[in-house]
């Protein structure tokens, strides 16, 4: 007596599905969500010269994690329109497109900074009933277990050892300069330092530029590298 129907939708367990011309995955912030966020960042404006709205999320538009999923992209542009001055997402490890909106900053996603999951103190149960764990191992065993001794999952794979440092100026409000250093986490050291930042190596660092060139293009934003330093073409 609970369910609540949804005009012009079809549920199938957890997914929904409506008529379309064309067919394909779509996403929407939920409204509740989007006015709680346009509430705080009015409220931050008033006490800062600059407001810079963090968000994290798994969620994907495909199979791969290259791309931001609708909803995200509606929800950071709404933040700039709110107000903000600038959008910085995490959330899947992996390095996301840069868009300039509205002569503002959107960083999709900057991955990781530091990634030493066994290094965590603490996981909720669900974790190790999840992962099919005896509760009375510790997270660093838990983890030995979940990876096969580290060799499946995210800390095979180097694309999720390689992050962005953003480096914003602004004057007067206007956004006046886009600055990414690369940074690279020690993908192929010993487990101790594993995980740990480094600004990347020339190598390192052109293959992120070129990702991040790949990602951005769709969004019309044009990259520079120069000594190491990705730069952001501001029109």
């Amino acid at each position: 007596g609970y369910t609540q129907t949804k005009p012009g939708i079809f549920s199938l367990g957890t997914v929904d599905f409506k008529l379309s011309d064309t067919e394909g995955k779509s996403s929407a912030p939920h409204p509740g969500d989007m006015a709680r966020m346009k509430k705080a960042i009015e409220e931050a404006a008033k006490e800062a010269a600059y407001v810079v709205v963090c968000f994290h999320s798994h969620e994907i538009k495909g199979d791969d994690d290259e791309e931001p999923d609708f909803f995200i992209e509606t929800f950071a542009r709404s933040c700039i329109d709110w107000g903000a001055s600038a959008v910085v997402g995490s959330g899947t490890h992996q390095i996301k497109a840069i868009e300039l909106y509205k002569g503002k900053p959107i960083f999709y996603s900057i991955a990781n900074f530091i990634f030493q999951v066994d290094k965590m103190t603490m996981v909720p149960r669900d974790y190790y009933e999840k992962f099919r764990v005896d509760p009375s191992k510790t997270i660093e065993e838990a983890e030995y277990i979940r990876s096969n001794g580290g060799t499946r999952g995210l800390e095979t794979q180097f694309k999720n050892y390689k992050g962005l440092m953003p480096l914003l100026e602004f004057d007067g409000g206007a956004l006046k300069s886009v600055k990414i250093r690369p940074v690279e986490l020690n993908f192929l050291a010993e487990k101790a330092c594993k995980g740990l930042p480094q600004l990347a190596d020339a190598e390192v660092t052109e293959d992120i530029f070129n990702t991040l060139c790949r990602l951005s293009a769709p969004y019309g934003t044009q990259l520079t590298l120069e000594d190491g330093v990705i730069g952001v073409q501001i029109p």
